[in-house]
């Protein structure tokens, strides 16, 4: 990041792009829901992180910052399916329907089958702001602290949310445990 920071190496953009595009794709289209928006929103993020690498502060770790790029991206697209819901222009889809990598993390390795499937609809479930919290600390493994800065909140709002969020979705899949519990 340094070198294209301080110079405008295209090559070393390009390393860096290649580096993070998975991780930073792989957060859109969970985030979002859209395999199709998410390609468009990381084409954004990466722009935006062209135009803008000059700006970069070394002193921060990049990953906030290259998420942050990211999550206001994310924000513009949630404000223009807003709108555009209440004008009732064409299709917005359900956030939440479809997911980019559907290769399963070391959590999603534990559950199967019906599980998972409940486990998915359950995060469908959730508002894109709430996904992206939990995507965040979860997905990306961002620290509490990360999160509040990049999402301008103090650490304890961005603790109490996701507990809150942790919490709902338990109570959501509790049913997952009874059969098991009934088994014994």
């Amino acid at each position: 990041m340094k070198r294209f920071a301080q110079r405008g190496d295209r090559r070393a953009f390009e390393q860096l792009a290649g580096r993070w595009d998975r991780r930073v794709f792989g957060f859109l289209a969970k985030a979002c829901g859209s395999l199709e928006a998410a390609e468009d929103l990381r084409q954004e993020v990466f722009l935006r992180l062209y135009r803008h690498g000059g700006r970069y502060d070394p002193r921060y770790p990049f990953t906030t910052w290259l998420f942050r790029i990211a999550a206001n991206v994310l924000s513009t697209w949630r404000a223009k399916q807003a709108r555009a819901r209440e004008r009732g222009d064409g299709q917005t889809g359900h956030p939440g329907l479809e997911f980019a990598d559907e290769s399963p993390n070391p959590r999603e390795r534990l559950a199967a089958g019906e599980t998972r499937a409940a486990i998915r609809e359950a995060l469908a479930g959730l508002e894109v702001e709430e996904r992206e919290l939990l995507l965040l600390r979860f997905d990306l493994e961002l620290s509490y602290p990360e999160i509040g800065r990049l999402k301008q909140m103090p650490e304890t709002t961005v603790k109490s949310r996701v507990y809150k969020l942790l919490e709902r979705l338990r109570v959501d899949l509790e049913h997952l445990q009874e059969p098991q519990r009934s088994q014994r």
